[in-house]
């Protein structure tokens, strides 16, 4: 899509290691989660689109935009960055191959490791919309082996590009937020809400419902085998459902899923968790994560969390949440799930996984500027002056890391390709 030009160049990103005025300093202790960070996908594109912010430390220091990477990463402690990957987007959306790949390799230069968020789609993949790529469809109508075949085929090129890129990859998330499915129709599974869930025994009480879990498990399955067939088969694999609070969604979607066999070659289970759209509590993570973790002997992750620092009157749930709408109260939201992570599976147990990581969603996000800013920036981990929050220095403070450490981006293992990396045609055409 000719998107790269908007990207600094790696050199220059890796060039703020040197600004060490404004850069904190090294840690003095390890954190016990791996995958700490966030989802910044846009950050390569809003600092290469006019009118674009200035980012600023906490001090209110002013950072030049080489250095904006590297500040958040050490400020926060960050071992990971999440990127997502759109399959042939539109030109609105830069979440191409070639943008993304860009991203990753700044990402790598500037230490952290890359959580690759494969949506399987053109656009954006939720709980509400999974779109089959308009490519695949026009090759595969519906059919569901075919679609499985091109998915796999996808996954593994597509993974070779960024080992082949000389990007540190960490992990690969294989679908996003599936728990009513993936590929529309042909793996739609109903709606419920959490409650609803528990009350009819989960999405198998519909009709239609085991064929739908046949594809999802034929996707999955496909996914799985195409990243194992890559260069990059040492990645972690992620299994990804939005309601991390809510169990009995959480177990409609992933029990026959596992009775298919298709959860038992996943590495992690990552969870959303975003109160604005999930209505359990902080005491409703911590149970399902403490449950999940036995249930399907994985690691869990919440792999995608926000809350917003200001305008409480734009959401009318608020006063039922555990946390007031303000800087503090989402410095405390982030201090309390790093804290249900930290407590997930441990003391450790044979069979049993573990809490290892919180990723925030778009922290980079800022209002009045050229990219448009989702929730206008209310979610961000800067205020509407670009200036640091005090929620991304908290990511350090409860791990009880130093800001500018963390426990290192390969502490789960990851997979490194050679530097300078080389072209893949075959995944630039979907």
């Amino acid at each position: 899509m000719g998107v790269s030009a908007r990207f600094l160049s790696a050199a220059a990103m890796a060039a703020a290691v040197g600004a060490a005025s404004l850069l904190p300093s090294a840690a003095t202790a390890q954190s016990t989660l791996s995958l700490v960070g966030a989802d910044m996908s846009l950050l390569p594109a809003i600092l290469e689109t006019s009118p674009a912010p200035t980012y600023k430390t906490r001090n209110g220091s002013a950072l030049a935009p080489a250095d904006t990477l590297d500040y958040i990463l050490a400020e926060g402690a960050f071992t990971t960055l999440r990127l997502r990957l759109f399959v042939d987007p539109s030109a609105e959306d830069v979440s191409d191959l070639a943008y993304t790949l860009r991203a990753a390799q700044q990402a790598t230069e500037a230490g952290a490791g890359v959580m690759l968020a494969l949506h399987y789609s053109d656009t954006w993949a939720d709980p509400g919309r999974q779109d089959i790529p308009a490519a695949w469809r026009a090759s595969c109508d519906l059919d569901v082996q075919c679609l499985a075949a091109r998915l796999e085929a996808y996954t593994t090129a597509t993974v070779n590009a960024f080992v082949d890129g000389g990007v540190r990859l960490v992990a690969v998330q294989l679908g996003n937020e599936i728990r009513n499915g993936m590929m529309f129709p042909t793996g739609r599974l109903r709606n419920l809400s959490c409650g609803r869930a528990g009350q009819l025994g989960g999405q198998l009480a519909f009709e239609g419902a085991p064929a739908a879990f046949d594809a999802i498990a034929a996707y999955l399955l496909a996914g799985l085998r195409g990243l194992r067939a890559s260069r990059g088969a040492a990645a972690q694999a992620i299994l990804h459902i939005d309601r991390g609070d809510c169990l009995a969604i959480t177990r409609s979607a992933l029990g026959p899923l596992d009775a298919r066999g298709a959860v038992a070659g996943f590495d992690l289970l990552g969870f959303s968790y975003h109160p604005k759209h999930h209505d359990g509590s902080l005491a409703d993570v911590r149970t399902a994560m403490a449950a999940i973790v036995v249930d399907y002997r994985k690691d869990v992750a919440l792999v995608e969390v926000g809350f917003p620092y200001t305008g409480a009157r734009f959401e009318n749930r608020s006063s039922t949440w555990d946390w007031p709408v303000s800087e503090e109260g989402q410095e405390e939201f982030v201090k309390d799930l790093i804290d249900v992570m930290e407590d997930t599976g441990r003391p450790a147990a044979p069979g049993v996984g573990k809490g290892v990581g919180i990723i925030w969603w778009q922290p980079e996000l800022i209002n009045g500027f050229a990219i448009p800013a989702w929730e206008d920036g209310r979610y961000s981990l800067f205020d509407s002056n670009a200036r640091a929050l005090p929620a991304l220095t908290a990511f350090a403070d409860r791990q009880g890391v130093t800001p500018g450490g963390g426990a290192g981006p390969c502490a789960g293992g990851c997979v490194v390709g050679p530097p300078g990396g080389r072209d893949n045609p075959a995944v630039f055409s979907p």
